[in-house]
């Protein structure tokens, strides 16, 4: 599953080596860069409904996106 994610978020990103797909749980977490975070997610979040949809369609998790900076504030971190 997390090749499909990652073929679709390198698809909508400039920097390809920022995206970095974990498991947490029942969910898959997408970190992209923080310039890239629009693009991922989207006008009115489509873009990142849209990957939800096809990781589901596929018997997937549920994708969360985020950036390095929000990924720090959910964990706990400085």
């Amino acid at each position: 599953m997390q090749e499909i994610v990652r073929f679709l978020a390198e698809n909508l990103v400039e920097d390809h080596s920022a995206i970095e797909i974990r498991e947490e749980d029942e969910t898959l977490l997408l970190v992209v860069a923080d310039n890239d975070l629009g693009s991922v997610i989207g006008r009115r979040g489509m873009t990142a409904r849209a990957i939800r949809s096809v990781v589901k369609a596929c018997g997937g998790p549920y994708v969360e996106v985020t950036s390095p900076g929000d990924e720090r504030s959910r964990s706990g971190g400085s």
